[in-house]
């Protein structure tokens, strides 16, 4: 058989603890979507929903292979959390050359070059678990990126990836 069986062995969702996950980004970036009528999700400031998915890589981590929903609005807090993404994944440059000046990252064309360029791509998250004990991005930082060395200024989670960031490249291939 393909795989063995094992004497005890875990299923179903694990949600994220606390602290630094070495991540994968997924495929399937979109609008956020109700539902029901299939209707992408708006504010009420007419700002539109994207969903990330994040998959979290490392075998040292409990929540290995878990997956981490963002969620992210058409806003300007929404913009410098997407650049900053690109940046952690050393997309960013890449992006700023493609689409000079004052283009935003929701653009219809970036956002179409951003389906296809971010997944495949590895960067670090932190999480806190919100009152309902699912995961909620907080921070973001490249690979190479050391939470164990600034965690303790700021007291904050542990590195779960530390030993394996060196083994992950941020760049799936630096064709365009």
């Amino acid at each position: 058989m393909r795989v063995e069986g094992r004497e005890r062995a875990t299923h179903g969702f694990e949600k994220a603890p606390d602290g630094w996950h070495l991540v994968e980004i997924d495929e399937g970036i979109d609008y956020a979507k109700d539902k029901e009528t299939g209707a992408i999700r708006e504010s009420k400031k007419g700002d539109k929903q994207h969903n990330i998915t994040f998959v979290i890589h490392d075998d040292e981590d409990i929540a290995n292979g878990s997956k981490i929903f963002y969620s992210i609005w058409e806003n300007n807090s929404g913009e410098q959390t997407i650049a900053d993404i690109l940046a952690a994944t050393g997309q960013y440059k890449k992006f700023a050359e493609k689409f000079p000046g004052d283009i935003s990252v929701f653009d219809i064309n970036v956002m179409s070059m951003i389906k296809i360029k971010l997944p495949g791509q590895f960067l670090k998250i932190r999480t806190e678990l919100d009152k309902a004990g699912y995961p909620k991005v907080k921070e973001t930082a490249t690979v190479s990126f050391d939470p164990a060395k600034d965690e303790k200024a700021k007291g904050k989670g542990k590195d779960k990836a530390a030993d394996k960031a060196e083994t992950k490249t941020a760049a799936k291939s630096d064709e365009w």
